[in-house]
């Protein structure tokens, strides 16, 4: 009978696993008063929202921090602000992105727009995207991304290190798909450019 007893107080003692809950199931049990469900949302973006602050920041390690902590405890106190029609992670993402916007404008420090072309469909940009993989110019890479247009550097950002469609960039940030292929383009062949003089010049 005392083995049946602590047999039945074991069945009180299981833990929903939340790992194997989607994004967006775990916002809404969040909302219900269930910590643990945020816990997981936490462990699974917090090391992805914080790169990208630090990429859309300059490398400001401080900042990017901040900016991190800002949209968890947007999260922890209004979680209702959640569309549940949408993806958690194009939502995360907006509200990521409009924040780095929105500091562009403030501090006057980089240019916000960047120029326009009219370019329907992107060229394939797989070389390219093999470059970023290489050691040997990361360095430089990472210099040009930096001098970008904050809407141009969020998207090679999502591109790239996030693995987002080019479906869901424009969600995120609001834009038609065209637009979206447009400014990758563009960042892409400045990138390119640059990368190619400064290294014909150092090969001189």
């Amino acid at each position: 009978s005392q083995s049946l007893s602590k047999s039945n107080m074991n069945i009180f003692k299981i833990k929903t696993d939340y790992k194997s809950f989607t994004d967006e199931s775990l916002v809404l049990e969040f909302r219900q008063g269930k910590n643990p469900a945020f816990e997981e949302l936490y462990k699974r973006y917090y090391k992805k929202i914080n790169y990208y602050f630090r990429k859309m920041l300059n490398n400001d390690l401080h900042r990017a921090q901040d900016f991190t902590h800002d949209i968890f405890l947007k999260i922890i106190n209004k979680p209702e602000l959640f569309d549940v029609n949408r993806k958690f992670s194009t939502w995360i993402y907006s509200i990521c992105y409009y924040k780095c916007i929105d500091e562009y404008k403030k501090s006057d420090k980089m240019k916000f727009l960047d120029e326009e072309i009219d370019f329907d469909e992107i060229q394939d940009d797989d070389n390219f995207n093999k470059q970023f993989e290489r050691d040997e110019l990361m360095t430089l890479i990472n210099e040009q991304i930096n001098l970008l247009p904050a809407t141009q550097k969020s998207i090679l950002i999502l591109r790239f290190q996030e693995q987002l469609s080019l479906n869901e960039i424009a969600e995120i940030s609001d834009i038609p798909l065209g637009t979206v292929k447009s400014r990758l383009f563009n960042a892409l062949n400045k990138i390119s450019k640059k990368v190619k003089s400064q290294i014909n010049y150092m090969d001189n």
